[in-house]
């Protein structure tokens, strides 16, 4: 009965329907780490070697004037 199920075709289109939106997905994953500057992806590189409790680098993590780290009071 399985046999005769996947031998006629029915389920290939679902087969097609997946590796399109795998490649849409990866392409779309290469192309955002590609639009990334050069200072991003050295501060990705440290992850790995910094300690839990270092400071972020990223200016948009550290504190605004208000106090808060995403400027609402």
């Amino acid at each position: 009965m399985v046999k005769d199920i996947l031998s006629s075709g029915a389920l290939t289109h679902f087969a097609t329907i997946g590796l399109v939106i795998f490649v849409f997905v990866f392409l779309a994953i290469t192309a955002w780490i590609l639009s990334r500057t050069k200072r991003e992806v050295d501060d990705w590189a440290r992850i790995p070697l910094s300690k839990d409790d270092d400071p972020p680098i990223d200016s948009r993590d550290a504190p605004s004037e208000h106090g808060t780290s995403n400027g609402t009071t």
